[in-house]
Formats: C-alpha cells, sequence, structure tokens
C-alpha cells in the first residue's frame, strides 16, 4: 500500500472502502451508545452509579495523588 494510500485511509476510510459518510457515521453512533449503555449497566451493578459529586471528586484527588511523583531527595 502506498503512504498516501495509507493516509487516506486514516482521514477518510468511509470514502476508501466505498462507504456513505452518513451510513459511517450511523454505524459509529450506535457503537457508541452501545458503549455507554453497557458503562451505564457495570456502574449500576457495582453501585457507582449512586455516588454524589462530592464522592467522585474525592475518587479524582486520590488519582490525582497516587500519581504525582515524589520528590527526590538529594543524595
Amino acid at each position: 500500500m502506498k503512504t498516501g494510500m495509507t493516509r487516506n485511509l486514516r482521514s477518510q476510510p468511509c470514502q476508501i472502502r466505498g462507504e456513505s459518510p452518513k451510513a459511517n457515521k450511523a454505524v459509529r453512533r450506535a457503537r457508541i451508545l452501545h458503549t455507554l449503555a453497557k458503562i451505564r449497566n457495570q456502574a449500576k451493578a457495582s453501585g457507582r452509579d449512586a455516588l454524589s459529586m462530592k464522592d467522585i471528586d474525592a475518587e479524582i484527588q486520590a488519582a490525582h495523588k497516587s500519581r504525582r511523583r515524589k520528590p527526590s531527595e538529594p543524595d
């Protein structure tokens, strides 16, 4: 495959495969909606759907703190 073809495949996949942009958009939308439904079901099953904004903010802060680099101590 030529470089130009690869670039076009990334930027305009529906044109290369012969699909209409509307059909491609509909498929993407359906996949997104299906994924969101799965995420919502998993959250409901684990009880995460009932978290308050205060709890969510606390979880985010805890994650940020755990990812921060610890300052290196001088030799």
